[in-house]
């Protein structure tokens, strides 16, 4: 979502910098460098580091005179506005990516400490966004949001079928029912889940093939499982990919089972795409914008299995018109977030 908005945005005008929390290198730090962008690091925060944290934060807003900060991640937001107000940044912005039904469907929000973070999170901020509704309630509450979407260059995701032919065939996927997922490789996507559902669907579709577009922590044990159930000839793992609008177009459907989800980019990219999308039923519901999404109760493989058995007939049209109308393209969005920076600023 970040890097749709920093491609586009008048670079001449604002310039993005990038606080990250991680110490390895990130996929896209050398296209950030070459668009005129620095990347900063702090260490992540743990129960046991809080203090050399909030001094690592400290330090870096001392030496950085920063007009705007604009905050992405969650809960943890509260500590980089509570440094950046002390260190009198103007404008601090914490933005909601996540929507969850309870505050305990996962493992980090089982800790009290987040809980609190969740009842302060207004104190040091002075504006709120969100990617939705759903992720607003969730992080601010009661209390006043800006619902910014999760735009996307519309017309690059166009499904063409040329294009579909051409990765086809590099994948080797001719003649193949694509099943596809474009997600990190952590807890929330929920791959396991996933690997299992698509052993079923391969069952009963001899011809069914997987095609997984990311990377992340839990990569390995996924590609251990796809080994264990000796699916290795039925599934690609593409990696992380700045050709995912073409790849798309090689896709038959979309499978998204996560554990909870704000509202995600890559299912507005699907959309655009044309692309029928089994997801979630706890996915937000305000990511329908195109009337291809089918929210399935997650707590079950077999009505997963069986419904999408049921519901694989459906027709490829061009969403462009729907996505621009739905303000879902980028370019309207990076020009509302130059205007806002500029007036909030003046």
């Amino acid at each position: 979502m970040l890097m749709n908005l920093y491609r586009t945005i008048d670079r001449d005008v604002i310039q993005f910098d990038f606080l990250l929390h991680i110490d390895e290198e990130s996929f896209f730090e050398k296209e950030i460098i070459q668009l005129g962008g620095r990347i900063h690091r702090v260490p992540a925060l743990k129960l046991t580091n809080i203090n050399n944290y909030l001094k690592s934060l400290d330090a870096f807003f001392q030496k950085e005179n920063y007009q705007c900060v604009h905050s992405h991640i969650s809960v943890v937001s509260y500590f980089v506005l509570k440094i950046a107000k002390k260190n009198n940044v103007k404008i601090r912005i914490a933005h909601s990516h996540e929507a969850h039904d309870s505050i305990w469907d996962h493992p980090l929000h089982k800790v009290p400490f987040i809980l609190i973070l969740r009842r302060v999170i207004n104190k040091p901020l002075t504006h709120r966004f969100a990617c939705g509704r759903d992720a607003g309630q969730w992080l601010f509450g009661k209390m006043p949001f800006k619902v910014i979407n999760n735009a996307i260059d519309a017309k690059k995701f166009i499904y063409d079928e040329k294009i579909a032919t051409v990765e086809k065939k590099k994948l080797n996927l001719i003649g193949k029912t694509v099943f596809g997922n474009v997600g990190r490789f952590c807890a929330q996507k929920n791959h396991m889940f996933l690997i299992d559902v698509f052993e079923q669907l391969h069952k009963r579709i001899n011809n069914a093939h997987l095609v997984l577009i990311g990377d992340g922590e839990l990569k390995a044990g996924i590609e251990k499982r796809v080994k264990e159930k000796k699916l290795e000839q039925a599934v690609s793992f593409l990696g992380v990919r700045k050709d995912v609008y073409r790849l798309l177009s090689a896709i038959d459907y979309i499978l998204m089972p996560s554990l909870f989800e704000g509202l995600p980019v890559s299912l507005v990219e699907a959309q655009a795409n044309g692309l029928r999308v089994f997801g979630s039923d706890k996915i937000a519901r305000e990511t329908n914008i195109t009337g291809l999404i089918d929210f399935i109760p997650i707590h079950d493989k077999t009505v997963w299995v069986e419904h999408i058995l049921n519901n694989l007939t459906y027709s490829r049209e061009n969403n462009y018109n729907k996505i621009v109308a739905a303000n879902y393209d980028i370019e309207a969005n990076a020009a509302f977030l130059t205007n806002f920076y500029l007036n909030t600023l003046n």
